[in-house]
């Protein structure tokens, strides 16, 4: 494959701010050889495209992968029977971190180990076998914030507090 790694995106050109009003500080670590570096992780397609992943903040590394939880939300969310999902991750010792794909259905009679499979399936297909979700958890909704955002933390929680239960399996074996 032709096309590079994901990497973070720097931006230059001429209408390019050269630093932050009053806060040169924030220069040292924004601004670097006269580019300013993102907070965006992205990469180039052979046509020279740019391809945005996600935030920083978003990419998890799985066995030494990097991996936009927000790529595999986008491949799970585009299959005709989910109605919402979000990918969080859980911790690991051997591989870092692992993807967990929380799911709403559009019909609660869906077969769920059919999706499942078909989830994982097309996730390693379209980014790779690192970002296959290792568990997909199904939810009647999604918690929520008052912004109407999905509230990651009580997920990440509620999804830890299961695996330790053992109401979920551990997502840490091969799958």
């Amino acid at each position: 494959q032709d096309e590079s790694e994901p990497g973070r995106i720097r931006i230059s050109g001429p209408m390019l701010a050269s630093g932050y009003r009053l806060r040169p500080d924030l220069d040292a670590v924004t601004f670097i050889d006269g580019q300013l570096e993102t907070q965006d992780v992205g990469r180039l397609d052979n046509a020279g495209l740019l391809h945005v992943l996600g935030r920083l903040d978003d990419v998890v590394i799985v066995g030494g992968v990097n991996v936009a939880l927000s790529a595999v939300e986008s491949v799970v969310r585009h299959h005709q029977d989910v109605a919402q999902v979000a990918v969080i991750d859980v911790q690991d010792d051997l591989w870092g971190s692992l993807p967990i794909a929380c799911v709403v259905t559009k019909n609660s009679r869906t077969d769920r180990q059919v999706l499942t499979t078909e989830l994982k399936s097309q996730v390693s297909e379209r980014i790779g076998r690192a970002a296959t979700p290792r568990l997909v958890v199904f939810l009647d909704q999604l918690p929520m914030l008052d912004s109407g955002k999905v509230d990651r933390i009580t997920l990440r929680l509620d999804v830890a507090r299961d695996i330790a239960a053992g109401r979920l399996a551990h997502p840490g074996v091969a799958h």
